[in-house]
């Protein structure tokens, strides 16, 4: 009887073992952590280092996920389960989708190669003027940066035009000195053109004309040209005889007219009015060949109504002065020429009184 009962209770210590092990009491448990969006080796990676195994029982399509990654998982995150459990999971599958690139903040041109690469087609490109990118960058895109999508989807770009007015008006440079005309040409993102010199009156140095004009409209890198003043080289006073001619010759005789015969007097006379014709009037100036050469040959030419002639053509050597008196009829230009070029001019217009 007694080894009845002994015989029982190992029949019986066997029993609940077994079930024990069998229904998993005692045996140490895990949380099952969020593996969907996660590469499949890296998930395997995460479970086997938790004590569970992976069991891949699909794969399908997915416009979120690229190949291979996790779709959906069985138990769901957070379910307790024993160690040696694994977690049943369906993951991408390669398919025909591409994954959308980031195009924002690249140049259009370098879009279109990324594009082509990523087996998609631009769609509708709009403009628009942005102050967050200069021109030409994409600021914006119709389908989201890793998005999948079907090969050969369109994707639309919106493309800053720049944050630069593209058209303003010229300023006015008239008055200014050619630095602060350049400066200013400058500060407006001008180029400069060209700088012509023109011989008048007044503050040398100084921008008489501009082209094109002021508030005229201009592109921006637009060329401005400037005119300034030049500081005439010819040192002209330009005077109407205050005597007639027969007067000057008698003052000037006077003098000396007691001691001299009266043919001589008529001689002089007429060399006056040879010099002087009747009527003209007279241009007194002066010039001082400059520096540079030690000699040049100085022509000095008076254009008129009748055409051109000169008046003084003589090799003169650094800091000559050359002091004439031209009778003038009408309007006239003094030119002068160094070495057969032409250096300087002046206008004389006809003052009628």
């Amino acid at each position: 009887m007694r080894r009845l009962i002994v015989l029982l209770m190992l029949l019986a210590s066997v029993l609940v073992g077994f079930l024990y092990v069998y229904l998993g009491f005692g045996a140490s448990k895990v949380s099952v952590p969020p593996i969907v969006g996660k590469e499949l080796t890296a998930a395997t990676k995460l479970l086997n280092g938790m004590g569970l195994g992976i069991k891949v029982v699909g794969e399908e399509e997915s416009t979120t996920f690229p190949p291979n990654y996790i779709v959906s998982q069985k138990p769901l995150p957070g379910v307790s389960i024993r160690k040696g459990s694994s977690i049943e999971v369906v993951i991408s599958g390669k398919g025909d989708m591409v994954s959308v690139p980031e195009f924002i903040g690249r140049k259009l041109d370098e879009v279109s190669a990324f594009i082509r690469d990523a087996g998609l087609v631009i769609g509708d490109v709009i403009n628009i003027r942005s102050l967050l990118a200069g021109e030409n960058v994409v600021i914006g895109q119709s389908i989201p940066p890793s998005k999948r999508v079907k090969r050969g989807s369109k994707v639309d770009l919106l493309v800053s035009t720049g944050y630069e007015i593209k058209e303003t008006s010229v300023p006015d440079l008239i008055g200014m000195t050619l630095e602060e005309a350049k400066r200013i040409i400058q500060e407006r993102g001008f180029k400069l053109g060209k700088v012509l010199e023109k011989i008048e009156s007044g503050e040398a140095g100084v921008v008489i004309s501009q082209n094109p004009p002021p508030l005229s409209p201009i592109s921006i890198g637009g060329e401005i040209s400037l005119t300034i003043r030049k500081q005439s080289l010819v040192e002209v006073r330009e005077e109407k005889p205050k005597e007639t001619l027969q007067e000057k010759a008698t003052n000037q005789l006077s003098v000396s007219a007691t001691q001299r015969k009266p043919e001589s007097i008529k001689t002089e006379a007429e060399k006056l009015e040879l010099a002087v014709p009747k009527g003209a009037r007279i241009i007194d100036f002066t010039f001082k060949v400059p520096t540079g050469k030690e000699e040049r040959l100085v022509e000095i030419i008076q254009i008129d109504a009748n055409g051109q002639h000169v008046v003084f053509k003589k090799k003169c050597k650094a800091g000559d002065v050359i002091s004439l008196r031209i009778p003038a009829f009408g309007d006239n230009v003094i030119r002068v020429q160094l070495d057969g070029e032409f250096y300087a001019e002046d206008r004389y217009p006809w003052k009628k009184e």
